[in-house]
């Protein structure tokens, strides 16, 4: 396992554009797919309490893709256990939505499958 440097970009470089990989994306769509989970969870309770409990659950979730966003763009590293990384995150999310989005009588873990 090599060690992970900052992408020190050239000029030419940096007028080309990264693209992104196929597993980036769908870790996006999980996000995508974890914000109204975490939303229909504050429309089941619309109050103080319900918005405290889908605040709980969404900063770690915005934080998260923000931490995994600026690694992939900072290393543009696409090894094995940074794939491992983004399943494993990819489950916690949706696991975290499934979660949060369910009123508090209801809870239970359901939809680990990002769709």
């Amino acid at each position: 396992m090599r060690p992970q440097v900052l992408r020190n970009l050239t000029h030419e470089q940096r007028a080309e554009e990264r693209t992104s990989t196929w597993l980036e994306l769908f870790f996006d769509l999980c996000f995508v797919v974890a914000v109204p989970a975490l939303g229909r969870g504050l429309h089941d309770e619309p109050n103080l309490g319900g918005m405290l409990r889908f605040l709980d659950l969404f900063v770690p979730v915005w934080w998260s893709w923000m931490i995994f966003t600026w690694y992939a763009t900072a290393f543009d590293n696409d090894d094995v256990p940074y794939r491992v990384t983004l399943f494993v995150a990819m489950l916690s999310i949706r696991l975290a939505a499934s979660v949060g989005g369910s009123a508090p009588s209801r809870r239970k873990v359901s939809g680990l499958v990002c769709s």
